[in-house]
């Protein structure tokens, strides 16, 4: 018996679901997005609104801390320093499509009804060859929805109009210019300003200098100065190499490997207890010599509840023999706190 397009829907809703709760098998194109897994743990709901979301924060305070003996006349004091952060939440979309045409190619017949009738049987061969051509394409539209939320969440908003603000909207090159970040204006709030240092001077190719560690044992107490909390690091491929040549020349190398262990590599890079991700879609941004050190607790993603990869089906036009599937996402990202957050390269 032909397939039915409630049967198709249903192939496809399964394939789907797979993906999302599992992951995307790893094919040669796919790179890890460590910045993407972890903020999506970290994601929180909002229940919409009309397109922004705002987070109270104070930046300062006036002291009203006095001296007095006897009847001296004191004073009293009005805190006023609530500010407003706000930034937009954006709509985006991704979907895919199966021809009745490609799926003839595979030998699939579809019964184009919508009253479910004639569906009770198909013969195995067809049900395999519908189930991998869905995950096939089911496969592609998730590492893209992947791939376009994670570039989201790394660039500064201004690549279109219907962006929103990602990492480097928060953590910016120039924390001290005039620029208005989250409806605050940075240069006359030093509080509200990221931390950066993009010329590191590297001084020797070796590492012997280490001048990247020192940069950072000088740059984590600042960082923590105000309440901060720097929880994770995402470099690019030049900067971690850096990391592991000054590592590796002050290291101890035994007769049972590098500090004592059996393997000769470096390994996983943790400073003061923060661990460092390699993200390669630093790399493809042209940020190679590039680490961010990201304060979780401060910045994150927000989603509109139900929006979370919403499934669709949307009904097949009369004029065209396609099946369409797709996924929607509603949200945007965050800042309560940018202090706790910094950006580091060297020349």
């Amino acid at each position: 018996m032909p397939f039915t397009m409630e049967q198709v829907q249903n192939v496809a809703n399964a394939a789907l679901d797979f993906h999302m709760k599992k992951g995307t098998p790893k094919d040669q194109h796919i790179q890890d997005k460590p910045l993407l897994s972890r903020l999506r743990k970290k994601q929180k709901s909002i229940p919409g609104g009309k397109g922004r979301v705002e987070l109270p924060i104070v930046l300062d305070n006036d002291s009203n801390f006095q001296g007095f003996e006897y009847d001296d006349p004191v004073t009293y004091g009005s805190p006023a320093k609530i500010r407003r952060v706000s930034a937009p939440w954006r709509l985006f979309h991704d979907g895919i499509q199966v021809t009745m045409h490609e799926l003839i190619h595979d030998g699939i017949d579809i019964t184009d009804s919508t009253d479910g009738k004639g569906k009770s049987e198909n013969t195995q061969r067809e049900r395999t060859m519908l189930a991998n051509i869905m995950d096939h394409k089911v496969k592609q539209m998730q590492e893209s929805y992947d791939r376009g939320l994670n570039t989201l969440f790394w660039r500064d908003g201004t690549q279109s109009a219907l962006a929103f603000p990602g990492v480097q909207g928060w953590v910016v090159d120039t924390p001290t210019a005039a620029t208005v970040v989250g409806g605050i204006d940075q240069a006359a709030n030093a509080r509200w300003r990221n931390r950066a240092s993009l010329s590191i001077s590297l001084g020797d190719t070796t590492g012997a200098s280490q001048a990247v560690i020192r940069t950072l044992d000088y740059e984590l107490p600042q960082l923590r100065r105000y309440g901060g909390k720097p929880s994770v690091g995402f470099m690019g491929s030049d900067f971690m190499d850096r990391l592991k040549a000054e590592r590796r020349n002050k290291g101890d190398y035994s007769q049972t490997g590098f500090e004592k262990s059996q393997d000769v590599a470096v390994g996983e890079i943790r400073f003061d207890g923060i661990s460092f991700f390699y993200d390669p879609t630093l790399d493809d941004l042209g940020y190679a010599k590039r680490l961010y050190l990201l304060d979780e607790s401060a910045i994150c993603p927000f989603v509109v509840e139900g929006q979370d990869g919403k499934k669709h089906n949307p009904a097949r036009p009369e004029n065209k023999y396609v099946f369409y599937m797709a996924k929607t996402w509603v949200g945007g990202m965050i800042a309560d706190r940018r202090n706790g957050c910094g950006v580091y390269a060297f020349t």
